[in-house]
């Protein structure tokens, strides 16, 4: 099954208007899915994923490897990562 990596940061404003179509997409396909969220902030994490309504897991210490490999520079970016580790989609900016 493929899992969908949510790279997000509390501080981000468009992260934060993201929120509700992410909690909607997350809803209509977490069976579809395996799902992680990201936050590149470790400030505000909790309230942010609580606010957000965020049931799933939720990293905010990553190794610089990751988001070298991701080739993440901002937030939000949203992938969808193959089980044999390709990424199969990925989603810049937010989703509105």
């Amino acid at each position: 099954r493929s899992t969908v990596v949510y790279f997000f940061s509390p501080r981000c404003s468009w992260c934060v208007k993201n929120r509700e179509l992410f909690a909607k997409l997350h809803s209509s396909q977490k069976d579809r899915f395996r799902w992680v969220a990201v936050s590149l902030d470790t400030t505000n994490v909790e309230e942010f994923v609580r606010e957000s309504n965020m049931a799933m897991p939720v990293l905010s210490q990553v190794p610089d490897e990751v988001l070298d490999s991701y080739k993440i520079e901002g937030t939000p970016q949203t992938f969808v990562v193959a089980s044999d580790g390709r990424v199969l989609k990925k989603w810049v900016g937010s989703f509105t």
